[in-house]
C-alpha cells in the first residue's frame, strides 16, 4: 500500500491564513457546501482561471476555478485527482504527480479514488 502524501501550505503556495480557511474544510460535506456559497464569476473583465487563494479572497469563483479549488483540497487530504481526457484544455492544468487520467466511462472512474 502506497502512503498517501497529503498537500501542505507551502506546496499549494498558500499564506497561512489562506490555508486555514481550508483546514476547516475538514469533510467533503463542508468542501462543497463552500463552494455552493460562493458567488459566481462571471468573468466581467474576460476570460479567467483564477487560483485558489483568489478565490478565497473574492469568494466568487466559475466551473473550473470551483474544480480547481476541489483539486486542491484533493491534494491537501493525499487523494488523487481523477479526470478523463478532454479536449478543452483541462489538462494543462494538472501534473501526472497527483492527477489520475483515464477513460471517459464509469469503468475506468469508479475505482481510482479507492486507490492508496
Amino acid at each position: 500500500m502506497t502512503r498517501r502524501r497529503r498537500a501542505r501550505r507551502e506546496d499549494l503556495g498558500l499564506s497561512t491564513a489562506e490555508f486555514a480557511v481550508l483546514r476547516r474544510l475538514d469533510t467533503p460535506e463542508k468542501i462543497q457546501d463552500f463552494l455552493f456559497r460562493l458567488k459566481q464569476n462571471f468573468e466581467p473583465n474576460g476570460d479567467s482561471c483564477r487560483p485558489v487563494r483568489v478565490v478565497l479572497r473574492e469568494r466568487n469563483a466559475h466551473c473550473i476555478e470551483g474544480a480547481m479549488f476541489a483539486s486542491a483540497e484533493y491534494r491537501r487530504f493525499g487523494l488523487p485527482v481523477v479526470t478523463t481526457h478532454n479536449a478543452g484544455g483541462r489538462n494543462w492544468f494538472f501534473s501526472n504527480g497527483y492527477v489520475i487520467f483515464c477513460d471517459d466511462d464509469v469503468a475506468a472512474v469508479v475505482p481510482h479514488p479507492r486507490r492508496r
